[in-house]
């Protein structure tokens, strides 16, 4: 199978999932403007590469993250 393309924009609750805090601790960066975000009408989206300049972290591997949680999620909602 090949690799998932990693997704450009992450959900809060995506981003939380990926550097490992909870929802919560996510949307309170979020409204710190410690993360920056992107509204999309009433959706707020955070960028990979946003997330991995916050963080530190190369974008590659913040995009690997967040294209295993976003392949989990597909898997998950195959099974059920």
């Amino acid at each position: 199978m090949p690799d998932p393309t990693p997704p450009l924009t992450l959900t809060v609750a995506q981003a939380a999932r990926a550097i490992g805090v909870d929802e919560r601790a996510a949307r309170r960066l979020v409204a710190n403007n410690i993360l920056p975000t992107v509204r999309l009408g009433r959706t707020i989206r955070i960028r990979v590469r946003d997330l991995a300049e916050v963080l530190g972290l190369p974008a590659a591997e913040v995009a690997r993250a967040a294209a295993e949680i976003s392949t989990a999620r597909e898997d998950a909602a195959v099974a059920a």
